[in-house]
């Protein structure tokens, strides 16, 4: 690798104190050599904090350890706009509290970077974990493990038949795609719209190689997003994250004309690709998101798109 830009490397944590540890090591074991780790606790009521204290004590490496612990819960997306604004790098990798990164996550992700300018984020494979740390024979992906990446471009993306998410538990961002639009506000994550937002300015890169473990926990904010309340219905829930979707996806199509992102003429294209996207994708049942969206699209992904190599 000729040069080392500046890397952050990010852990969102909340509640996860049998997790955390595990994923605060996986940050600390990066091979990568200019890296900056901020770990941030969104006001965890159990022991979240203590221990990723008690894990970066002894740290003796090359990283530089930054730690935040908010006063009080921001909640998911307030958290993400929060903890970007504490980072410096010109890449930055997102990261769970209860997720596990593999030592070369970052180095094979800014090589993806350096050899390809227009590429604004990338996602690569990952393996599914239970909460005692067991590999789950899902058998979504394993065909698709032969190394190398695939790109894709906007107009790829809109013409391509099925709409999918590269897996945003294991997304790397360019920080253009967080400085060229404005700050989320109206959706309850960041998730599609750092994909979304990537594709406007830019391509998309998915690497064929597990670099990271992607743990299923029955407690996570995305297993309980529609968990009823004493005061919502699930229904009721469901509607109100979709509409509040429906809104940021307008919100940055517009945005992203009105800056000359993307061609007017588009505009109608672009939408009707995205309206697809909530029966799809994005609000049938978890079960269904994987089954018929994601790895779907994924495996379509490989045999229908340019595919390169690292070497």
């Amino acid at each position: 690798m000729e040069k080392y830009p500046l890397v952050s490397f990010l852990i969102f944590t909340y509640n996860q104190e049998k997790f955390v540890e595990e994923a605060v090591r996986g940050a600390l074991s990066q091979d990568f050599p200019n890296l900056e780790i901020i770990i941030s606790d969104d006001c965890s009521t159990d022991r979240t904090f203590d221990v990723i204290k008690e894990t970066v004590s002894n740290y003796t490496g090359p990283h530089k350890i930054i730690l935040n612990r908010n006063e009080y819960n921001l909640g998911l997306i307030s958290h993400y706009n929060k903890i970007n604004q504490l980072s410096h790098g010109e890449i930055i990798i997102l990261g769970s509290g209860d997720d596990v990164s593999l030592p070369n996550r970052t180095s094979v992700a800014v090589q993806v970077f350096l050899d390809n300018p227009n590429v604004m984020s990338l996602s690569s494979e990952t393996e599914l974990i239970d909460e005692e740390g067991n590999f789950l024979n899902h058998g979504y992906e394993y065909h698709l493990r032969k190394g190398g990446y695939s790109i894709m471009s906007l107009t790829e993306y809109i013409f391509f038949r099925h709409f999918y998410l590269y897996p945003g538990t294991s997304r790397v961002l360019r920080r253009d795609v967080i400085d060229k639009f404005p700050i989320i506000t109206s959706a309850p994550d960041e998730d599609i719209y750092t994909f979304v937002r990537s594709l406007y300015i830019g391509d998309i890169a998915f690497i064929h190689e597990i670099l990271s473990y992607y743990r299923i926990v029955s407690t996570s904010i995305t297993h309980n997003r529609y968990k009823r309340s004493k005061n919502i219905s699930i229904k009721k829930r469901r509607a109100e994250q979709k509409e509040a979707c429906e809104k940021q996806f307008r919100e940055d199509l517009d945005y992203a004309i009105k800056q000359g992102f993307v061609e007017e003429k588009h505009r109608e294209i672009i939408q009707e690709k995205l309206d697809r996207a909530f029966d799809e994708c994005i609000f049938p049942a978890p079960k269904s998101l994987f089954q018929r969206g994601v790895f779907k699209g994924l495996r379509l992904l490989a045999r229908c798109t340019g595919f390169k190599t690292n070497s």
